[in-house]
């Protein structure tokens, strides 16, 4: 069976972990003296989109605005990705004028051997001159070919940390081109106009409340991600004109990562210290592009489960098969304890409207 086809376009990141201990003081101050005994080189975030994405079973390929420099952890996690399966699509040698060589941002986490614990991070980030020159580029930087083959993707998925490796063009021109693709969003940016046509929009919840408090909402379905209280399902009944009627819903036999999950789910806590939200997204992906809403799980349960399953592990997590069932099962197992039928309903006559259109 041919798998399902998507680009990702966003951020990358290098996610670097160096573990080790901490016996002694320095005598230069009075801060611990961190003994680095091994380090790991991790796609982050949109990169750790990618790789979720690709664990999730869909051929994937990433989308980059500029060309890598010469820099360690770049170099490394673009090999990894493109030795994983993730096809690279890099601007045209032929209209590459402008293109800045660039190089991922990087956070370092220094992590405590005995617990896992974090003690300390320092974070390297893009230059304002390098974050011009993505901005003054335009969608003639591809080839006609790629641009082509944007009608051939089922699904688009931004990930948008908001560190400048984005260019407002592109996003638009993608955007232009795919209206027979399912659309997804995760922003850390304070300016979604340039997304106006995605269908799903996945923000955190201080996140949620900055978009909800300062512009107009213009996404069908919204997934936010709660660390408290439950989470929710947001989303927009669809008249014959625009999209209106906010309808919010809280599932509150669930929470979402950060919190205690309850013992008839899963047994323990989870912290996420890693950021499961690259997982909540690919997550709901897998959701969306394999119709799961007919098969009787439920989406929070089916994001839950495989968020915990990220934050279970030290340093970046990427879901593999066997998560990915363990979740199916456990979610519709939930699913039968509940009663939703009219939620369920509107929710599954929404996307239903979304793969419609």
């Amino acid at each position: 069976m041919n798998k399902k086809k998507i680009l990702v376009y966003g951020d990358p990141i290098a996610d670097v972990f160096h573990s080790g201990t901490t016996k002694r003081i320095s005598p230069e101050a009075p801060i611990p003296v961190f003994d680095c005994i091994a380090t790991a080189i991790n796609p982050g975030g949109a990169a750790n989109t990618a790789m979720n994405l690709l664990g999730c079973g869909f051929d994937v390929s990433f989308l980059l605005s500029f060309n890598p420099g010469n820099d360690h952890f770049t170099k490394t996690i673009l090999e990894f990705m493109e030795q994983c399966g993730i096809h690279l699509i890099y601007p045209s040698s032929e209209n590459s004028l402008g293109v800045p060589e660039i190089d991922f941002i990087q956070k370092h986490r220094f992590l405590d051997n005995k617990n896992h614990h974090v003690g300390l991070r320092f974070d390297k980030e893009m230059s304002s001159l390098n974050r011009s020159k993505i901005e003054s580029l335009d969608e003639n930087i591809y080839s006609s070919r790629f641009w082509n083959s944007v009608y051939g993707y089922d699904a688009i998925v931004f990930s948008d940390y908001d560190k400048g490796f984005m260019n407002k063009k592109i996003i638009s021109y993608i955007i232009s081109l795919s209206r027979r693709s399912i659309m997804f969003l995760d922003s850390k940016s304070k300016h979604l106009d340039v997304y106006n046509g995605v269908h799903f929009f996945k923000p955190n919840d201080n996140e949620f409340n900055y978009y909800t408090s300062n512009i107009d909402c213009l996404f069908p379905v919204i997934l936010r991600t709660k660390s408290e209280n439950g989470c929710e399902l947001s989303y927009l009944k669809k008249n014959h004109l625009a999209y209106s009627s906010h309808i919010v819903f809280e599932d509150h036999y669930t929470t979402l990562i950060g919190s205690s999950l309850p013992d008839s789910y899963i047994n323990g806590d989870v912290i996420d210290s890693t950021g499961a939200g690259d997982t909540v997204m690919a997550a709901l992906v897998y959701y969306i592009m394999n119709n799961e809403y007919k098969k009787k799980h439920n989406l929070i349960d089916f994001v839950n489960c495989l968020a915990y399953e990220s934050c279970r592990h030290s340093g970046t997590y990427v879901v593999k098969n066997k998560d990915i069932e363990n979740a199916l099962i456990k979610s519709k197992n939930i699913h039968k304890k509940r009663n939703h039928p009219e939620k369920e309903k509107i929710f599954a006559e929404i996307i239903e409207t979304i793969f419609g259109d």
